[in-house]
């Protein structure tokens, strides 16, 4: 059967608080996102040390469908961390034990995408074992042009991973 793609969205502006999953979340499923996202000036933030995040975390998590064909999206000046919109207040603090990841990116092998100027600062993970780790960017697939992007003031301990782009 056919089946018609989601294309030219735009998601700006909002602030997304206290989520335990995903803030934003693009799914590829039957390769119904396509082309042109844009995602910009969000605030992902958490104002309770308590939200529980019991499976990966990720405040964007852009996955349109490896057989999409989707180019042209743009993540751009997102604000993830802190306890107030814009990263800001005392750092986003949680002391589940999961990966997270600022920006989650797969598209399609060859697509031009952009990942530009987006700020993941002020977080804070106490008790974040060897098994939690924190990644700012990751592409997991396709092609990016990742730019002047600030990943800074994220504090762990226990020998957790904390990547800046991967």
């Amino acid at each position: 059967s056919s089946f018609i793609q989601n294309n030219n969205n735009i998601i700006s502006g909002n602030e997304f608080n206290g989520f335990t999953f995903n803030g934003i979340q693009i799914n590829g499923t039957n390769n119904g996102n396509g082309s042109f996202w844009q995602i910009t000036n969000n605030s992902f933030y958490d104002t309770s040390a308590t939200t529980p995040q019991t499976a990966v975390w990720a405040a964007i998590n852009f996955l349109p469908g490896a057989g999409s064909g989707s180019v042209g999206n743009r993540i751009t000046g997102n604000f993830i961390g802190g306890t107030q919109a814009q990263a800001l207040g005392t750092p986003f603090t949680n002391n589940s034990n999961v990966t997270r990841v600022g920006i989650q990116f797969t598209t399609t092998v060859g697509a031009s995408n952009l990942i530009y100027g987006n700020q993941i600062r002020n977080f804070f993970f106490p008790v974040v074992t060897n098994t939690g780790a924190f990644t700012g960017i990751q592409l997991s697939g396709g092609v990016a042009l990742i730019d002047s992007n600030f990943i800074s003031n994220i504090l762990t301990f226990n020998n957790a991973v904390t990547i800046g782009i991967n």
